[in-house]
């Protein structure tokens, strides 16, 4: 799941476990670096599994030139013993989505992060996109149990991760702790949303559009593109 482009990491983890891959997803189109997740489902011969409203782009509505599956709303997708749902939440992009495993593990791309939540700027409709978040967030506040263990594809600072160094929290202590999430009116949660947004790198377009395959760019270009610290979240 959101696999960056340099597979070697990937393929060793697979070799040490005895596994073999089934299906490779991105919870969102990203912007803040090169997704290996075509040319990994090319390697492994497995599928590619990405939301509709993120195969296109934002900026003007162009098809993506990739081959994909379109992961929706309730779509389940088996892996060993384990089940994923995919559920739905836009915001930080209009395909983000959110797996839920076997209803105890929630991966949350860039939706909702341990401290924070995603931006919503990154496809120019920042307003827009910013009432398609609050409205997630509201969502998952009404259905997602406190026990749910809530996995992040980000984070800000050591004080996000738990003592054995993963990035998680309960999704009842992140309700309690996680300032955007605690903002109840939504009104003031667009007024935090402005408040609280830098301004994003200048390679996060050319970013999305290379992930979408629309824009060719050499290896040398690429390591260009990562430069830099992760702006995915709000802060």
């Amino acid at each position: 799941m959101d696999p960056g482009r340099h597979l070697q990491p990937y393929e060793a983890l697979l070799e040490e476990l005895g596994a073999t891959a089934a299906a490779v997803i991105d919870t969102h189109m990203h912007a803040d670096y090169l997704s290996g997740a075509r040319a990994a489902a090319a390697r492994w011969q497995v599928p590619y599994f990405v939301h509709p409203e993120d195969a296109r782009s934002p900026y003007d509505d162009a098809a993506g030139r990739f081959a994909h599956q379109p992961l929706t709303e309730g779509d389940t997708i088996a892996l060993g013993r384990a089940t994923l749902v995919a559920a739905h939440v836009p915001g930080h992009t209009l395909g983000s989505t959110a797996l839920i495993a076997d209803e105890t593990l929630a991966l949350t791309g860039d939706f909702l992060f341990v401290r924070s939540v995603g931006r919503p700027d990154l496809g120019g409709q920042s307003d827009a996109w910013a009432e398609r978040l609050w409205d997630g967030l509201e969502r998952v506040r009404r259905q997602w149990p406190g026990d749910l263990l809530v996995l992040p594809a980000h984070y800000a600072s050591e004080a996000e991760r738990r003592a054995d160094r993963s990035v998680a929290a309960r999704f009842d202590v992140i309700a309690a702790t996680n300032e955007a999430m605690a903002i109840q009116d939504p009104r003031a949660f667009l007024s935090w949303v402005t408040a609280h947004t830098t301004t994003p790198p200048d390679a996060y377009r050319t970013i999305k559009l290379v992930n979408l395959g629309l824009l060719d760019v050499t290896e040398a270009e690429a390591e260009t593109l990562e430069v830099g610290p992760n702006v995915c979240a709000i802060g």
